[in-house]
């Protein structure tokens, strides 16, 4: 496998003959790792965590970043729990933190009954007395399985009973408030808000808004900024709690994704679907998102390969917009997507007639950092074009946070 990295430039704390680090500004393809195995467990604007197989019995993590202190990166490098995990899986290490403010910020490790939190310290927080790295174990009758980030530092914590069963989205003021509970020992307490009745299979966070998805591949969506009512992907109410989306109430989804203000999801049949708006101040607006409905003047795309807008307004949903992806004359399949601060990837293949699989992977939006990998010095692409260094390649993993994308591809 391959690590592929786009944007803007992280430095490494690690020292690996393996590693080779990427000029600021990218604009097309730089190979940053080869291995066996390689996933990306984590991105942010100033560090990446990656773990990668050398041989059958040789897994390492490795840090890129300038996000935490070396006592931190030294943490993950060596904690036990981390190593062991990496070794077999990963199911039960969930990283959170802030992709456009303080990085990573910690983990969250289960095994069987046994759960804890891990904290990184800020700068400021260490200089208020806070060690660099606070350990902290889950009360046995409750799980966290993960936490996430908001973008104003408020915190969504997951939590489940295991002597009821019973699931909740808690919402913490900030990760002090957390801190404090943590210590405490009492997580689940009536003066924390409920933002949710359910254990988020897959969820993330962007500027204004949480989406998730359950394990029946429901959709939920929740505000953190009401002045951006379209981030929802369904009305807006006065409430910050999770809520399903109507459009997509009867639609399996299987893979989610958000960053900015946009937020995407592709459904287990393939379809992809966007909602949002542009960033504030962008240079641009991605076309899917601007036009109203399918012009009369629309491209034939009976013949073309490309992502496109062409299904009549009376078709789409007034927030949610069904997009259709072709390859080949074919009609294509939605493999992986992921958004950053304000572009977005989508990975797709198509079966041609003669059985053969093709791939392509597509990119638009801001391009101030190079992050879209079309060798373009464009800030913005507004229509979404090829990335085609990666035609026919196997794309196993597609990753994108602030301005930069990470791509892990397999031949």
């Amino acid at each position: 496998m391959d690590l592929h990295f786009l944007g803007h430039h992280i430095q490494s704390r690690l020292d690996s003959s393996q590693l080779k680090i990427a000029p600021t500004k990218v604009l097309t393809s730089t190979r940053i790792l080869h291995a066996q195995t390689i996933e990306v467990l984590w991105l942010s604007w100033c560090d990446t965590i990656v773990r990668y197989q050398e041989s059958a019995d040789m897994w390492r993590t490795m840090y890129l970043g300038t996000g935490l202190i070396h006592a931190q990166a030294d943490h993950l490098a060596n904690a036990r729990e981390i190593n062991d995990t990496v070794s077999e899986t990963r199911d039960s290490i969930e990283f959170f933190g802030g992709a456009m403010h303080d990085g990573l910020r910690g983990y969250v490790f289960s095994q069987g009954s046994s759960n804890q939190v891990v904290l990184f310290a800020t700068d400021l927080e260490m200089e208020a007395g806070v060690s660099e790295v606070e350990v902290y174990a889950v009360d046995e009758d409750l799980m966290i399985p993960a936490i996430r980030m908001k973008s104003g530092g408020s915190i969504l914590v997951s939590t489940k009973s295991l002597a009821t069963g019973k699931e909740r989205v808690l919402n913490f003021e900030d990760l002090a408030e957390l801190r404090a509970h943590l210590k405490s020992g009492f997580i689940d307490s009536p003066s924390v808000p409920i933002a949710g009745h359910f254990t988020p299979s897959q969820w993330c966070t962007n500027s204004t808004t949480a989406v998730a998805i359950d394990s029946a591949g429901r959709l939920f969506t929740a505000a953190h900024d009401l002045r951006y009512p379209t981030c929802l992907g369904r009305p807006c109410e006065d409430s910050t709690g999770f809520e399903p989306v109507p459009y997509l109430s009867e639609i399996c989804i299987e893979k989610i994704a958000c960053g900015g203000y946009l937020a995407a999801a592709a459904s287990y049949d393939g379809e992809l679907f966007t909602w949002g708006q542009a960033c504030p101040g962008s240079e641009g607006q991605l076309s899917v998102r601007s036009r109203i409905s399918a012009s009369d003047d629309t491209e034939d795309v009976s013949s073309t390969t490309g992502i496109f807008d062409d299904l009549p307004k009376e078709d789409q949903d007034d927030l949610i917009k069904l997009l259709t992806i072709q390859i080949n004359s074919q009609v294509a399949r939605v493999s992986d997507v992921a958004i950053g601060h304000g572009h977005i990837w989508v990975a797709a293949e198509a079966q041609g007639s003669d059985g053969v699989i093709k791939r392509c992977v597509f990119a638009a939006g801001d391009n101030s950092s190079g992050q879209l990998g079309l060798g373009t010095e464009r800030k913005f692409v507004e229509e979404f074009e090829e990335v085609t260094w990666l035609r026919d390649k196997k794309v196993v993993q597609l990753n994108a946070a602030a301005w930069s994308t990470s791509i892990v591809t397999v031949e």
